[in-house]
């Protein structure tokens, strides 16, 4: 037999813990596995740099999880667009954590997107331009 002093209903702890962390926790959204290689650039001192291809794990709307070769400074300023969609965006990198594995170090980027008016315009032609040419989406 249970002890007297423990109530007969489960403690709704978890519950308020719940709705807690949906107030407190800064994601917001559904985030979107996207798995796609992506190229990156970040704003530095001397203009933009490209620092090559990076993973696009996942995107929601107010930001992107990047899997890079290199650490990004948090606050830096970075582009990226996957190849052959309409996917790109520019953010802030939150942060920039370590990931070891028997093989390699990587790190894992997380951006907060910075709201650009979308020209829908351009993502049409570079949609079009690379459904002609193969090619200019490796």
């Amino acid at each position: 037999p249970p002890p007297l002093s423990r109530p007969r209903f489960r403690q709704s702890s978890e519950a308020v813990g719940n709705a807690l962390q949906r107030f407190t926790n800064p994601r917001e959204g559904k985030r979107r596995k996207v798995g796609l290689p992506a190229l990156v650039s970040a704003n530095t001192e001397s203009g933009e740099t490209e620092l090559g291809m990076g993973l696009l794990e996942e995107e929601s709307r107010t930001g992107v999880r990047l899997i890079l070769e290199n650490p990004i400074e948090p606050g830096t300023t970075m582009r990226w667009d996957v190849p052959g969609t309409t996917i790109s965006g520019k953010g802030v990198v939150i942060f920039s954590r370590a990931v070891e594995s028997s093989l390699r170090v990587t790190f894992v980027v997380g951006v907060e997107r910075i709201d650009e008016p979308r020209d829908r315009l351009a993502v049409l032609r570079r949609w079009i331009s690379t459904d002609k040419n193969p090619s200019a989406a490796v």
